[in-house]
């Protein structure tokens, strides 16, 4: 958990990590790659998940009114780290399909501030958050859910303002070994500290076991200024990534970045134990 907020407090450190993630994940892709004709086995499951996520952002005041002292900054940064845990129960439902219910509980904080680090306010993040989902191992994922409690510090003019509840929705389809497509809008940690929507275009490479999603993401601190003013960059590069290890671990790394103002990373581990096969 420490080396990911490092990358947080030195962003510029996350090209290099991107680059290692992808070398590894088409390493380790190619040494286990599954049969595409298996079936996936009639298993209740409990996944337990540890995790955490980070970045900074800036973000843009130009609207005077908001602002309680003259003279306004042009922008403020925002830093926040994030820690969570999470459990989920997958059940077989119908022929195929299964029925995930899930609950994570997450803490950490964000640090606002206009001119100096060390002039910052300090803020507690912490959230509640069900989700429910229905899917095939194969074939799609469509999940609803939602955070509740302290989410985010982060509207762009508001920046004392927080976000108390938000949803998170999942909706991926195709044949995840081979392509499908991904979009997602404040999934799991990724709506807390900065809400984050991604959308893009995955592949398991022929393996049931990993995937590599590539795509654009929309944080809440880049999108809300963007419509109110043409000053930053709407969507951008994000790669993330589903990696086993053994029978029983996998990491969910995640990285987004404009490579300019905008640094966010996140990762998961998580361990899942499989009940007894039923037909």
């Amino acid at each position: 958990m420490t080396t990911l907020f490092a990358f947080c407090r030195y962003p510029k450190l996350l090209p290099g990590l991107a680059l290692l993630l992808t070398l590894g994940f088409n390493r380790e892709a190619t040494a286990q790659t599954d049969s595409l004709g298996a079936q996936p086995k009639r298993r209740p499951a409990t996944t337990f998940s540890i995790g955490g996520s980070g970045g900074v952002s800036e973000q843009y005041y130009k609207v005077r009114s908001y602002a309680k002292n003259a003279p306004v900054p042009e922008t403020y940064q925002q830093r926040y780290q994030v820690a969570g845990f999470g459990m989920a129960r997958t059940l077989p439902i119908l022929r195929r399909s299964t029925l995930t219910l899930e609950l994570q509980g997450a803490a950490g904080q964000t640090r606002l501030y206009a001119n100096k680090p060390d002039q910052a306010t300090t803020r507690k993040l912490y959230s509640l958050s069900p989700y429910v989902e229905i899917g095939h191992p194969q074939y799609f994922r469509l999940g609803l859910g939602a955070h509740l409690g302290h989410a985010a510090y982060d509207f762009v003019y508001k920046p004392e303002k927080r976000s108390t509840a938000r949803l998170q929705v999942l909706v991926e389809g195709g044949r995840f070994s081979l392509f499908y497509v991904h979009a997602s809008f404040n999934r799991g940690l990724l709506g807390l500290g900065n809400g984050t929507a991604v959308f893009g275009l995955g592949s398991g490479f022929g393996s049931t076991r990993h995937r590599l999603l590539l795509g654009a993401a929309v944080v809440n601190s880049e999108a809300n200024a963007s419509i109110l003013s043409s000053t930053t960059s709407t969507f951008i590069p994000v790669a993330q990534a589903h990696i086993g290890l053994g029978s029983h671990w996998e990491l969910e790394p995640h990285l987004a970045s404009n490579f300019q103002d905008v640094y966010q990373a996140r990762l998961l581990l998580n361990y899942r134990l499989t009940g007894r096969t039923t037909r």
